[in-house]
């Protein structure tokens, strides 16, 4: 220390190299972190550990060298560069900082600081792993989710395809299903619904088979017509005219609903065709649209089923005070047009030509017979043999030269169905009735009147005989 120039003294000041490592020690730069001081030999000045610091050799102590430590991550770190980062010996990844000693100091030291990178950016790397955990996670429900909704969806589909593939069967699935949370898909329910309902009820205004036919060929509708192989059905009630007049429309209504339902249901066993209700009468046909081939025989067997089974109806009706209502069938098979008939603007699916008028025809004619289930001889012809009818009398038709016999039929044979199978005295009356005819075709009308007599006796309360015998010429019997 100089004072006016003049030197006056000195101050001294040690600092112990065990201090600095202390320092070093208690002042990590990270968690993990090793500082040490070196010089430009590479000895070791400072070290966290203290007795890192020094070496003994021979009996001689001197600094020990970083080549010297047990951490290898210094003498690895050493000569690295002031800022810098490497992958040590065993796979650590090492962040270094070297720093000088300032000149003033008088020395050639460096401050080296060797540090895992990890110190630094461990928490931000398991941030993003958490981070990239928890994408992945949401990816992962979202891709669960997406596929169950999809299932959703392609079931609704599925579901709703098989809906239409049924409509075009007219074969509704019955039962309601559960609305679609899914906006576009319930409005798809909806106007399935609707077109349900309006199939449904469209095909009770026109043959299904008809509806089936329009829904499959795709074309629009239009007036035309086919030549078909048919059999034409006739039926209506007899004296039903008086009766609606006496009961009221409710009870009308109800008779008439059961009669129908009848029909219709015979009608629909034997996979007819109903063209048209006119009044109490029902016109329907087999061999349309479906030709088949055995059309007579099964518009013969719904004649039969129709006809018993409006027995069963009018014991009911008897039973419970109702009026009895007779159902009177004629059937005639023949070649006739079928198809759309009427205007571009309303058409009908309905059956002409002379075959139909003869069918309405012989349907009236058992009015004049007693009988109830006219035949024509073109079905008896039909039939086979399978016919169990017995001969009324031949009928003149207009626009044609030969007569046209007139049958009852009476059941069908060959068949197991109760139904259809014939009943007692059937085929007795069957005889007869052909040899009546028979005579009365040779002019033999005395042995007729004969036969019909010996059937009244064996049969009194057959109306069929008594009225042919009626309208045999007097004069004749």
């Amino acid at each position: 220390v100089h004072a006016d120039g003049h030197f006056i003294g000195f101050i001294g000041a040690n600092m112990t190299l065990s201090s600095l490592s202390t320092h070093l020690r208690d002042n990590r730069f990270s968690a993990h972190s090793v500082t040490v001081i070196v010089d430009e030999a590479g000895r070791v000045i400072a070290h966290p550990d203290p007795s890192a610091t020094v070496h003994v050799s021979g009996g001689r102590t001197e600094f020990a060298r970083v080549s010297d430590l047990a951490d290898r991550r210094i003498s690895e770190a050493l000569g690295r560069g002031a800022r810098s980062r490497f992958i040590s010996s065993t796979g650590e990844e090492l962040s270094v900082a070297a720093e000088p000693f300032p000149a003033a100091f008088g020395k050639t030291w460096q401050v080296i600081i060797v540090a895992p990178t990890d110190d630094f950016v461990g928490d931000l790397e398991t941030t993003n792993r958490t981070v990239f955990a928890l994408i992945a996670l949401a990816i992962a429900i979202e891709l669960v989710l997406i596929y169950l909704l999809s299932r959703y969806i392609a079931r609704q589909i599925a579901r709703i395809s098989q809906l239409f593939n049924s409509a075009r069967r007219l074969s509704f699935i019955t039962g309601s299903s559960r609305r679609s949370f899914i906006n576009e898909l319930a409005d798809l329910q909806g106007g399935f619904a609707l077109l349900q309902n309006a199939l449904s009820s469209f095909a009770k205004f026109v043959p299904a088979g008809v509806v089936t036919q329009f829904i499959e060929s795709g074309e629009p509708v239009a007036p035309g017509v086919r030549q078909h192989a048919a059999t034409i059905f006739f039926c209506d009630l007899e004296g039903f005219s008086g009766q609606a007049e006496s009961l009221s429309p409710d009870r009308l209504l109800a008779q008439l609903t059961q009669y129908f339902a009848t029909m219709t249901g015979a009608i629909a066993g034997e996979h007819g065709t109903i063209d048209k209700f006119i009044g109490d009468a029902v016109m329907a046909f087999w061999g349309a649209p479906t030709a088949v081939e055995d059309h007579a025989l099964r518009a013969c067997s719904a004649a039969i089923r129709a006809k018993r089974r409006m027995d069963k109806l009018q014991a009911t009706w008897l039973a419970g005070g109702q009026p009895v209502m007779k159902v009177r069938i004629g059937l005639h098979s023949s070649s006739v047009l079928i198809g759309n008939i009427g205007s571009p603007e309303r058409l009908s699916y309905t059956a002409i030509g002379d075959g139909v008028n003869i069918a309405s025809r012989l349907e009236g004619m058992n009015k004049e017979l007693g009988s109830s289930v006219c035949v024509s001889d073109a079905v008896v012809t039909a039939l086979v043999g399978r016919a169990i009818a017995r001969p009324l009398r031949p009928i003149r038709v207009k626009g044609r030269r030969q007569e046209l016999m007139v049958y009852e039929l009476l059941a069908i044979a060959g068949t197991t169905d109760p139904e259809l199978m014939p009943r007692d005295g059937d085929a007795e009356l069957v005889t007869l009735s052909t040899r009546a005819a028979e005579l009365c075709a040779s002019g033999e009308i005395a042995a007729a009147a004969e036969t019909y007599r010996a059937m009244l006796v064996r049969f009194p309360d057959d109306k069929v005989t008594r009225l042919l015998l009626a309208q045999l010429a007097p004069q004749n019997i």
